[in-house]
């Protein structure tokens, strides 16, 4: 039964078929693929919204003797290195840019200590020179010595924010001995500012362009808490002896390689890196521990996600079934439309396993090409060579043979000799056929007689 000559005489049904399956497949193949990208997008949004403190990752670790001081840059930059190797494979696409180092003092009070007992740490960043610009005074300096209590105590240059010098009660020139044991002076020689106020950066250096007020328990004042930035000299005197003094190596994360679907793989990640860099050791007394809110906000957008994807497969399993049901529909208008032709091709003497490939291969005429276009619009190449195959069989199929294709032969189809005995004996048969009376005659319009010669 030709195929194609039916798919010509019912071009409407199919194309509906061909229309809707088009449609159902954009819509199963391509609805996961959006809401994969929204999910990921949602993602990159989370994460870039959030504090650069809560999403990157800093290593630390204290310093309180000697032993354990690092005074040059080189060390840091040792170290930089070290946290970049052991990181694990599936944070490093996230982990792409220099990281950056600081040594900062806390809770470190003037002397004698008022009664409002204001806090004036010190502090160095290794890329200072990118992030801040002076507007007042100088950059710092070399520092110096001075004798204070009959001891010798260092004296670092160093600069503040404007902010620092309205609240504290600091300015260009002033000299200020902090601690309590072990002292030390820091004197004011400039006044700098942030150069991009809000670069992620500064969250994890709040205290250096700003006065913190902290509420002690208890107690109805507030203290403030002022961090003075150092140079490079600075940093080689200062020790963490007596002091409360840490050492960061932040490496910041970049939102933009995050995908929703790794989201469990970047947690056991986080905790995989934070077990490595524990067994790394800075002495016997001062281990290397990791700071971040990265698995917290995970963890916060996994749950969200769990709930958007149960909304989705809901939505997407009604639109399934609509969409099925429309196909189903469109089927039997076509199997409506087919019933005469089959019903006349099983009367002639068909098979019931040929009509019943006859209709799937015009089925499939509609169903495969419309399929496949929708799938590849979505995923380009995915599936082609199996829907080529699925087609191929249903074509097959319908005709209920396997069209080859033979050799082409050089001479004419039949020998001259051949065709010149079937011309006699077509004449032969002639005079039988009218001598033979009325009979049927199979073929094209099988109901049509013939009449013999009238007596």
């Amino acid at each position: 039964m030709r195929t194609w000559l039916l798919a010509r005489v019912h071009l409407g049904p199919l194309a509906v078929l061909f229309a809707l399956t088009l449609s159902a497949c954009l819509l199963v193949a391509g609805l996961p693929r959006a809401t994969e990208s929204a999910y990921d997008q949602a993602l990159q949004r989370a994460l870039t919204g959030a504090p650069g403190v809560q999403t990157d990752l800093t290593v630390t670790v204290g310093s309180w003797s000697p032993a354990l001081d690092l005074r040059e840059r080189a060390q840091f930059d040792t170290r930089d290195r070290l946290w970049h190797e052991i990181l694990p494979a599936g944070l490093r696409p996230l982990v792409t840019g220099p990281g950056h180092a600081s040594a900062k003092t806390t809770l470190t009070p003037p002397s004698p200590a008022p009664a409002a007992r204001p806090y004036l740490n010190v502090g160095w960043l290794s890329d200072a020179d990118r992030r801040v610009e002076w507007v007042r005074g100088r950059a710092p300096g070399a520092s110096s010595t001075m004798r204070y209590e009959g001891e010798t105590i260092p004296v670092f240059e160093a600069g503040i924010v404007d902010e620092a010098e309205r609240e504290m009660g600091l300015g260009i020139g002033k000299t200020t001995v902090i601690g309590e044991h072990d002292y030390a002076a820091v004197k004011i020689v400039g006044i700098f500012r942030a150069k991009q106020p809000d670069d992620r950066y500064w969250s994890h250096h709040n205290d250096l362009v700003h006065v913190l007020k902290q509420q002690p328990p208890g107690s109805l004042d507030f203290e403030k808490h002022a961090t003075a930035l150092l140079s490079d000299a600075g940093l080689a005197v200062l020790s963490g002896e007596g002091r409360n003094l840490a050492y960061r190596w932040t490496l910041p994360l970049d939102p933009r390689g995050a995908t929703a679907l790794a989201v469990p793989g970047l947690l056991d990640d986080v905790a995989e890196f934070g077990r490595v860099v524990d067994v790394q050791s800075n002495g016997p007394v001062s281990p290397y521990r990791l700071e971040t809110g990265l698995p917290n906000l995970l963890t916060g957008f996994q749950a969200e996600l769990s709930t958007a994807q149960t909304v989705m497969s809901l939505v997407l399993g009604g639109l399934l079934a609509v969409a099925l049901g429309v196909i189903v529909l469109a089927l039997q208008l076509l199997a409506d439309r087919l019933d005469h032709t089959l019903s006349l091709a099983r009367a002639r003497g068909g098979s019931l396993a040929q009509v019943a490939r006859t209709a799937a291969g015009l089925t499939a005429v509609a169903v495969v090409p419309g399929g496949r276009r929708g799938v590849r619009a979505v995923v380009p190449g995915a599936g082609a060579r199996a829907a080529d195959r699925a087609r191929g069989a249903g074509v097959r199929g319908a005709g209920g043979r396997r069209l080859r294709r033979r050799p082409a032969r050089a001479g004419p189809p039949h020998p001259p000799a051949r065709a010149a005995r079937g011309r006699r004996h077509r004449a032969a048969v002639r005079p039988a056929d009218h001598a033979g009376g009325a009979h049927r005659r199979p073929g094209r319009g099988g109901g049509r007689t013939c009449c013999g010669p009238e007596g």
